[in-house]
């Protein structure tokens, strides 16, 4: 099944299951994807994480029910809510305004519609989106198993983690002197799923060329596997996150290629004051068709 496929497929899980508790670790074995890496894969391309996107479209549909007449204590618990000021609480929350005085002034909330995945492919090019970007540049290659030698920190898959958490992971790094960055201008970041069934992710800043470490550092060995390597020469924050999205959304549909589930890569060239240069993002994969 191709990413494309377990979304969509996850998305139809959801919404057959709006009225019952869901857990994510029931969707991810529904669609048979780790959930770590289905909830990275929703948000990167969503811009929402799972479980807000279930939370908005609960209370979309709560608000068409309030429109047509029923009240709070109607429908509160059909939409999973243990108690009506629970509801009302997370209604005001998110639309600024309470069910009743909704009611009262008749006032219009914008509905949260069902999320449908879509690639338009032309030839076996991907339409591009939103602007005309260049073509991405990627190379297939095979390495072998690499060991990494660095510092972690683990994240939420919520939809700040990437700008709160890593960015600043890079920027105390590097304000620190760390002997990763002094060592090497070759530095490693990697998104490692914690398991399975986690809806977290350690990032690593590592190097591979550290001859000398001390107890303060990690090791992981990434085993031997066949990689997507995609050349960035910006490696603005932007383009980074930009990039992620273009090769799950353009790349994967139409390459023949499925993820492995190893940790993916991001391989930053530093330049003498330790400023990122230039990116290249490896992505595991395996040959799944031809086309």
């Amino acid at each position: 099944m191709s990413w494309v496929d377990s979304l969509q497929k996850a998305i139809t899980y959801i919404e057959n299951h709006l009225l019952n508790p869901i857990k994510v670790q029931d969707i991810s074995q529904n669609v048979q994807l780790p959930s770590s890496h289905l909830q990275r894969i929703f948000l990167m391309l969503g811009d929402i994480s799972i479980e807000e996107y279930i939370r908005l479209r609960r209370l979309s549909l709560a608000t068409i029910e309030l429109k047509a007449g029923k009240e709070v204590k109607d429908i509160y618990e059909k939409y999973t809510y243990n108690h009506e000021n629970e509801f009302i609480n997370d209604f005001y929350q998110h639309y600024g305004i309470t069910p009743q005085e909704m009611k009262i002034s008749g006032t219009d909330l914008p509905p949260f519609h069902r999320f449908v995945v879509n690639v338009t492919v032309e030839g076996k090019e991907p339409q591009p989106f939103l602007e005309k970007p260049s073509l991405l540049q990627y190379e297939i290659r095979e390495q072998d198993a690499i060991e990494i030698v660095g510092f972690k920190e683990r994240f939420p898959l919520s939809k700040n983690y990437y700008h709160n958490g890593i960015q600043e992971m890079w920027k105390s790094l590097k304000l620190s002197g760390n002997q990763v960055l002094k060592d090497s201008l070759e530095i490693i970041g990697i998104y490692e799923p914690t398991d399975k069934e986690s809806d977290t992710v350690d990032y690593w800043i590592g190097s591979a060329t550290i001859k000398k470490v001390n107890e303060e550092y990690s090791h992981m060995l990434i085993p031997a596997s066949q990689w997507a390597v995609f050349i960035v020469e910006d490696t603005s924050v932007n383009t980074i996150q930009r990039t992620w999205k273009r090769i799950f959304n353009e790349w994967f549909p139409t390459s023949g290629f499925g993820h492995t589930g190893l940790p993916e890569m991001e391989i930053f060239q530093l330049d003498d004051l330790l400023e990122r240069k230039q990116l290249e993002i490896w992505i595991p994969v395996k040959k799944i068709s031809s086309y």
